[in-house]
């Protein structure tokens, strides 16, 4: 026979067993708004009532870096002029000629400095063979550098660029007539006579009239410049000390003080 269970101690009535199903039903549904969303709408309204909801950051625009369209742009991309100067020999194994121009733009538009440097190889084949228009970058560098013309002249002789310094030639001025000459001189005055710029300068206690159509603004009164040009001769004058040199100027660049 089967033995009957005992009792329950706390027995269920039809209406409380009623709550309970309730009860469990209410928990999965959850609370009345969720039941609404569950039981009406489509899914649709549904997914689109959820994500506007969410707050968005706006869309960042990705800004693309422009790609330097001249020498100025590419040398002024770097962040020193050292750095543009290290890029350019590097590329001179590729492009020689692409990587003397970079060199150059480094000292017209970064201010570099280095003349030992800028002379050495890969580029001292083109520069002697640009030589004497290349003493314009050899005169801005040493410039640059605080107008040491002695030791810069002599590194230029050291590279094989014919250049003397001008103090060379006050021994024998007959003789140096044409040779290309470089000193650091203090401008007295400037005018511009007949399309011609001419330059009045005072060096070691002698005056240098410079004259060229090459430099078509005019130099600062009282300012120190690194001059290259070609002896002319002598200027003569009624008072022998009034006597001045003569030189024809390729390039007159103002000494940055260090």
């Amino acid at each position: 026979m089967l033995e009957r269970l005992p009792p329950p101690l706390f027995p269920l009535k039809p209406f409380a067993s009623s709550l309970v199903c309730l009860f469990f039903i209410g928990c999965a549904l959850g609370s009345p708004s969720k039941q609404r969303d569950l039981l009406s709408g489509s899914a649709q309204n549904r997914w689109e009532d959820e994500s506007a909801s969410r707050k968005r950051k706006p869309y960042e625009k990705r800004t693309v870096a422009k790609k330097p369209r001249t020498l100025k742009e590419l040398a002024n991309g770097f962040q020193s002029a050292d750095e543009c100067f290290r890029k350019a020999r590097m590329n001179a194994t590729q492009n020689l000629e692409a990587s003397w121009a970079l060199a150059q733009a480094c000292v017209q538009y970064r201010k570099f400095d280095q003349l030992a440097d800028f002379l050495d190889r890969p580029w001292t084949p083109i520069i002697r063979r640009q030589w004497p228009r290349a003493v314009s970058l050899v005169t801005k560098i040493s410039a640059l550098a605080g107008g040491r013309v002695e030791l810069d002249v002599g590194l230029c002789s050291k590279f094989g660029l014919e250049i003397t310094h001008f103090r060379e030639t006050f021994s024998d001025i007959e003789g140096a007539i044409d040779e290309l000459v470089m000193f650091r001189g203090t401008v007295l005055r400037s005018w511009v006579v007949a399309g011609k710029t001419r330059v009045l300068l005072r060096y070691e206690g002698r005056q240098i009239i410079g004259s060229t159509n090459l430099l078509p603004h005019l130099l600062k009164s009282s300012v120190d410049y690194v001059v290259a040009g070609r002896l002319k001769g002598v200027q003569l004058s009624e008072n022998s000390e009034d006597d001045a040199l003569k030189i024809s100027l390729i390039h007159a660049e103002p000494v940055l003080a260090k």
